[in-house]
């Protein structure tokens, strides 16, 4: 629910990642909502827009947030090398 306003179950879940970034644990994680999800979105007082966009504009848009392109770039790489159902790792 951080940063986004939306609850997202475990069965939601299909990977997540820890990693140590700037000495802290941190996560990333990649889930499929229905497209009405959009309309539930509620921001903080952070950012200044959002917009939907495909996997592919979103990595080679000018103004994205360099780290976020390259957590998202490995997702593209790890889900092309899985096979089956699910892609969900657990860990580091």
């Amino acid at each position: 629910m951080e940063e986004l306003g939306l609850w997202v179950t475990e069965q939601d879940l299909l990977w997540e990642h820890g990693f140590v970034a700037d000495g802290q644990e941190k996560w990333f994680f990649v889930a499929a909502l229905p497209a009405a999800a959009a309309d539930e979105v509620v921001f903080g007082d952070e950012g200044q827009r959002w917009e939907l966009m495909r996997e592919e504009a979103f990595l080679s848009h000018p103004g994205a947030v360099g780290f976020l392109q390259e957590r998202v770039r490995w997702w593209c790489e790890i889900r092309g090398q899985t096979k089956g159902p699910r892609w969900l790792k657990r860990g580091r």
